[in-house]
């Protein structure tokens, strides 16, 4: 086998180890001996081998897969079931775009709270046990919000194009 690589040039080539002498030993190194805790100057005064008092904290958030996969549901149930009401029937557009809006005030805030769960959880904040459920939950709201955009621009777009040519 060849040489290890060596950089070129290297100002520490021939250079003596410093903290090893002759014997192999650190001359700088502390001594071996421990100190028991009677003589210990840096026990706490009554130090009896007792546990120490440790409080009880939540290390992290527990998930809310259940909120955020219910709330993704509704929403899209709501939508799924509303398109075709204003898609349809004429008479029946402005109940949708009620109906498209409120789903927008439900759906937005949903996939909002999804996505800072899921950077809790990535975060080490949050419980992660419930991360493939908020991320459906966070998918189906985000999907929501897309679709009824998208869908309440091109029913506001159609019921001014209808409006214009009755007139």
């Amino acid at each position: 086998m060849s040489e290890p690589f060596r950089f070129p040039k290297n100002p520490n080539e021939g250079r003596e180890h410093t903290f090893v002498d002759d014997e192999g030993n650190n001359p700088y190194a502390e001594d071996n001996d421990v100190a028991d805790a009677d003589e210990n100057a840096f026990t706490s005064p009554g130090y009896d081998n007792e546990p120490t008092y440790r409080p009880k904290y939540v290390a992290a958030l527990s998930h809310r897969k259940g909120i955020v996969l219910g709330l993704g549901l509704v929403t899209l149930a709501i939508a799924t079931l509303s398109i075709p009401f204003g898609y349809f029937s004429q008479s029946f557009q402005p109940l949708y775009l009620a109906v498209a809006f409120l789903n927008l005030a439900l759906a937005m805030p949903t996939w909002m709270m999804g996505y800072a769960d899921l950077r809790a959880m990535r975060a080490g904040a949050m419980d992660p046990s419930g991360v493939s459920l908020t991320r459906l939950g966070t998918i189906m709201a985000m999907l929501t919000t897309l679709v009824t955009i998208g869908l309440f621009g091109y029913f506001i777009v159609e019921m001014v194009l209808v409006s214009l040519r009755r007139s």
